[in-house]
């Protein structure tokens, strides 16, 4: 965010089941926020969010592949 980062004085509380917080906490994972209160600003003001997704199978080939490379 911009320079008013620091001139944040104002708080507000949520209470969230373990189950909400799981949810927001794995939404939160598969951003490029640096924290929670980051994402949930992000999310509060309809501003653009980044998702990183992963191919699990891309993973795995890379992972046999890279002893071929060490050689």
């Amino acid at each position: 965010m911009e320079a008013e980062d620091n001139n944040r004085k104002r708080r507000i509380y949520v209470g969230l089941t373990d189950k909400e917080f799981t949810t927001l906490e794995n939404h939160f994972k598969n951003t490029t926020c640096r924290s929670v209160s980051d994402y949930v600003r992000h999310c509060l003001f309809s501003k653009p969010i980044t998702t990183l997704t992963r191919d699990a199978s891309a993973d795995e080939a890379i992972m046999q592949m890279s002893p071929l490379t060490a050689s």
